[in-house]
């Protein structure tokens, strides 16, 4: 798993280095006749972000816009001062991912008085009225965590690796494990034994939570983790504690390192996401808005002081199974990076099993 790290790191790098450039537009942005456009992520350290940023970045450059981007590393306050720089340099709509879903909403205030419209990308700014909402069903995300979990186990005990305690997000994916999860809860079939939310979704925290449910019993049976890197803290724990029989273990973003530790038997499932899409439509609807028109919408939610435009994509649970038909079909991951993290029996039994299986869902 080093080399997927230094690879992680390395793609990191180069975007840091991309989002410091654009701080001068490049002589190629300068000829964009288009609007300019703000992307701003909460957090370019974890692996999803970064095909976001790139995938934004094209779309937006085939309609002739320029774009810069930041990255608030986590810090509400930074992403606020981050924001009304890129104003300054005269951004015609803000495309915010924020750290914080209720300190954004003085973003938002503070945009509109400059007038520019807010997307909020992947995560809804709560308060405010922001423009547009582009995401994937999220509650459906936790609905399908728990559901492919419950399968595979439908009793024992349960540990919940929910998201970041500031991002709308985790609570609807919570929402969606508890949907699901409910009535084994209430007959006694399942146990909840530790359920903890993940500051900054960070795989350190993770590690160090699961280890605190370790202490208390080793006999687990499921680990609904949020995302890919609380699956990636939990499984570690796991391994340094020596549990066994390991628990099935949920995920999402399908990064690389869930991709293997999928095929190696670590992690059961993650969600997928394909981001292109998601990047162009959010690219899309921010030059419609500059451009002072209202992108199509499939429906509108409500943030707690509006009724926001939105549009939601539909996700899709991943796992050994159909690995061959989603992440890699889509060459959203690479099957042969994915090869150098795995011995050859293990690469051998997946393409073996993938073959046997007929390639089905």
């Amino acid at each position: 798993m080093a080399r997927a790290k230094c690879l992680a790191l390395a793609l990191l790098l180069l975007t840091g280095l991309s989002s410091v450039a654009q701080t001068q537009p490049s002589a190629k942005a300068a000829t964009k006749t288009g609007p300019k456009l703000g992307l701003m992520i909460a957090d370019l350290r974890h692996e999803r972000w970064q095909t976001d940023v790139e995938q934004f970045t094209i779309r937006a450059g085939e309609l002739d816009s320029a774009v810069l981007t930041r990255d608030a590393q986590s810090d509400a306050d930074l992403q606020f001062d981050q924001a009304k720089e890129l104003i300054s340099k005269g951004v015609k709509v803000l495309v915010v991912n924020p750290v914080d879903g209720d300190k954004a909403a003085e973003l938002v205030a503070y945009a509109h008085k400059h007038g520019v419209p807010v997307v909020c990308y992947d995560r809804m700014i709560l308060g405010g009225h922001p423009d547009f909402f582009v995401s994937y069903d999220n509650e459906r995300i936790g609905e399908l965590q728990a559901e492919s979990l419950l399968k595979l186990a439908p009793q024992g005990n349960y540990v919940l690796l929910e998201g970041s305690s500031t991002d709308d997000n985790a609570t609807l994916y919570h929402q969606g494990h508890m949907k699901v999860l409910k009535a084994a809860v209430d007959s006694g079939k399942i146990t909840v034994v530790a359920q903890e939310w993940v500051k900054d979704w960070s795989e350190t925290q993770a590690y160090m939570q699961m280890m605190k449910a370790l202490a208390v019993t080793k006999n687990i049976q499921a680990i609904v983790a949020a995302n890919d890197d609380t699956a990636s803290g939990a499984a570690q724990a796991l391994a340094d504690m020596n549990v066994k029989p390991f628990p099935v273990i949920s995920g999402q973003d399908s990064d690389l390192s869930a991709v293997v530790r999928i095929i190696k038997g670590t992690q059961t499932m993650s969600i997928y996401k394909p981001m292109t899409p998601l990047a162009r439509m959010g690219a899309e609807a921010a030059i419609e808005l500059a451009n002072g028109k209202k992108p199509a919408a499939q429906t509108a939610l409500n943030n707690g002081d509006s009724q926001v435009p939105s549009v939601l994509l539909i996700p899709k649970a991943v796992d050994r199974s159909n690995l061959m038909q989603t992440v890699f079909a889509d060459k959203f991951q690479s099957p042969a990076i994915v090869q150098k993290e795995l011995t050859e029996q293990e690469w051998q039994a997946f393409t073996a099993q993938t073959s046997t299986n007929g390639g089905s869902n």
